[in-house]
């Protein structure tokens, strides 16, 4: 599931990562920098999203 991640979506990823550090090493205060997850916890929300079964539809 993980090893066919979009390039752009990489990419993405990256950036988010370098600016975390960034915040991290220039002393931006926790409450404003990016709400950051570990990865293994991103990994298991994307693991539980893919395996709920789809909800009803309201009409």
């Amino acid at each position: 599931m993980f090893e066919n991640i979009p390039q752009p979506i990489l990419d993405r990823m990256q950036a988010l990562e370098l600016l975390d550090s960034q915040d991290r090493l220039d002393g931006t205060p926790r409450l404003e920098r990016l709400r950051q997850i570990p990865s293994e916890t991103g990994k298991f929300m994307a693991l539980m999203a893919a395996v709920t079964p789809a909800g009803r539809q309201c009409h």
